[in-house]
């Protein structure tokens, strides 16, 4: 059950921005079954289900993608040397600094909070902290990560319950800086005491999509019309979505060959294979995002554009 999560410095947030399903004073009133879950007689109170609301590249679709991207990470990063995300805030100054991610949720008896920092594909920090449901004291750390020692093991401290166990100068020699110790822990044999967070990434907190990255094929496809893309921008631009030019970008490729005076020649052509919109903020340097990374609302908005311009 997820009760909160946190993101900072990732895609279209450089300040923190939060996501919170635990009933707050404003929800004080919500207190039937239907819509309000008490864990335990003593546990959190979590609402059922939360909208999330607000302007088109608002950043909507960049929360559920941080956690997403999370997910991923813990699942995968055992096994993939390129998972970590690379995704920072896009302006300059913040491309060095660490995304920082948070999640709060409950698993099985226990209630966790995990949070961790990446920075250029490295693990910068990772905690994870867990307490009985319930329970009113404060959580106990599992184990604290403030990246690695060296090449060959990663700096992790164990709660006391694993101190003592055999393994641990193997568990930080198997992670490597691009691993989350997470992730690497169900290739060892720390994957017993950390299986309940793990569980719940790989089979409670599930995703459900409803559209395609191919609803815009039409829109896109025409944009080498250079009146029909002139019309495209034209909309863009009166839908007030900051978006006030957008470039097609062109590949080479050879469709041919001949022979001519005893030569062999290579007949070429280019070809539209991606778009990138240019964003002028009215506060902030210019920049451009390529049409995979603009939100949900701007995918949208463009893939009926064509049809409507038909």
């Amino acid at each position: 059950m997820l009760l909160h999560f946190k993101v900072e410095n990732f895609r279209s947030y450089a300040e923190a921005a939060e996501l919170s399903l635990l009933r707050g004073a404003k929800q004080r009133a919500l207190s039937d079954d239907a819509r309000v879950v008490r864990c335990t007689a003593n546990g959190p109170d979590v609402l059922r289900a939360a909208a999330i609301f607000g302007p088109n590249a608002g950043g909507k679709s960049n929360l559920l993608k941080a956690i997403m991207m999370l997910q991923r990470a813990v699942l995968r990063s055992a096994a993939d040397d390129d998972v970590l995300p690379l995704d920072v805030f896009a302006t300059s100054e913040f491309v060095s600094k660490p995304i920082h991610l948070e999640i709060e949720f409950v698993a099985g008896e226990g209630h966790f909070q995990y949070s961790v920092e990446f920075a250029l594909g490295a693990v910068l920090s990772e905690s994870l902290f867990r307490k009985s449901v319930g329970s009113r004291g404060s959580p106990t750390p599992l184990f604290q990560r403030t990246g690695n020692a060296s090449d060959r093991a990663a700096a992790i401290e164990f709660s006391s319950d694993l101190k003592g166990h055999a393994d641990i100068d193997q568990w930080r020699r198997n992670t490597r800086p691009h691993q989350l110790f997470l992730s690497q822990s169900q290739n060892l044999s720390a994957a017993p005491f950390l299986e309940d967070a793990y569980s719940w990434f790989r089979s409670k907190l599930c995703f459900v999509n409803t559209t395609s990255d191919d609803d815009a094929w039409y829109t896109r496809k025409r944009m080498n019309d250079l009146p029909f893309k002139r019309r495209m921008v034209n909309e863009l631009i009166a839908a007030d979505l900051g978006i006030t030019e957008v470039k097609v970008r062109r590949t080479e490729f050879p469709f041919a060959q001949e022979v001519v005076d005893g030569k062999r020649v290579v007949r070429t052509m280019t070809a539209p294979n991606g778009l990138e919109f240019v964003h002028t903020p009215s506060l902030g340097p210019t920049f451009n995002l390529d049409f995979n990374d603009e939100s949900d609302g701007t995918k949208y908005f463009f893939s009926l554009l064509g049809p409507l311009d038909d």
